[in-house]
């Protein structure tokens, strides 16, 4: 039986791949999310990026490597409190990542 030879840099990239899928969310690094919230037309930042305004769908994504990289979504609109979501992107126990669908419920400024 012959056996092949494998580098090094085989292995670094299997580990590196295995990571990134093994332990995504749903086993892919980016994917789509549909917002929504309540009112619509809030406008809606990823990282302090903007991304779009209610409803929408964008694909979410980083190429961060950290596995407990944290992922803050907020939406805002004038006369609205912000609705502030936090999300990992991957983790290894699979629990609390970005999910396919964020609704956000803005309560108007004065009410408690």
């Amino acid at each position: 039986m012959k056996r092949l030879p494998v580098s090094l840099l085989q292995i670094f990239f299997l580990v590196v791949f295995v990571s990134i899928a093994g332990f995504g969310c749903q086993g892919h690094y980016f994917h789509y999310v549909n917002f929504t919230s309540e009112p619509s037309g809030a406008d809606v930042t990823f990282d302090g990026d903007y991304i779009g305004r209610t409803p929408f769908r964008a694909r979410i994504g980083t190429t961060d490597l950290d596995l407990t990289s944290t992922h803050v979504f907020t939406a805002t609109k004038q006369g609205y409190r912000q609705d502030i979501q936090t999300y990992y992107e991957r983790s290894l126990e699979g629990f609390n990542c970005v999910p396919d669908a964020i609704h956000f419920k803005l309560e108007k400024e004065g009410n408690k």
